[in-house]
């Protein structure tokens, strides 16, 4: 399926919950599925009908009454979550960072060396302290 087709599909299945029968003015699908037209819409609920994927009940020149099978809704889910999960891929890909070891190790060292050394000095003074008081 394209994607003018799937748009088509979503949008119907959005509309008709539970399998119930939905009137859907041809605008709603033009406004729904940008770049298609008239014609276009036409030969995609006829396609939707004969694959079994939503039931056609009446087209009239402006209105159409349609209803999601199940084959249809299980479609339209399945686009949703392939693009879900590439939105989700593509966003794990944004936040991949480059971890420097080598600095974080010197870094480390280095913090850990004068934190003992200052500790280090701390006592001294403490011993001297207590020596000179008492």
């Amino acid at each position: 399926m394209n994607k003018h087709t799937l748009g088509v599909l979503t949008a119907i299945t959005n509309t008709s919950k539970d399998g119930e029968a939905t009137v859907m003015d041809r605008d709603d699908f033009l406004s729904a599925v940008p770049g298609i037209t008239d014609e276009e819409l036409n030969e995609i609920i006829k396609e939707l009908a004969l694959t079994e994927c939503i039931k056609l009940r009446y087209h009239s020149g402006q209105d159409y009454c349609v209803s999601s099978l199940p084959k249809g809704k299980l479609l339209a889910e399945n686009d949703i979550r392939n693009k879900t999960a590439n939105a989700t891929k593509s966003a794990k890909t944004a936040l991949t960072v480059n971890i420097d070891y080598s600095k974080i190790r010197k870094v480390a060292f280095g913090a850990g060396f004068f934190g003992a050394l200052l500790a280090g000095l701390l006592v001294f003074a403490a011993h001297v302290a207590f020596v000179l008081l008492s």
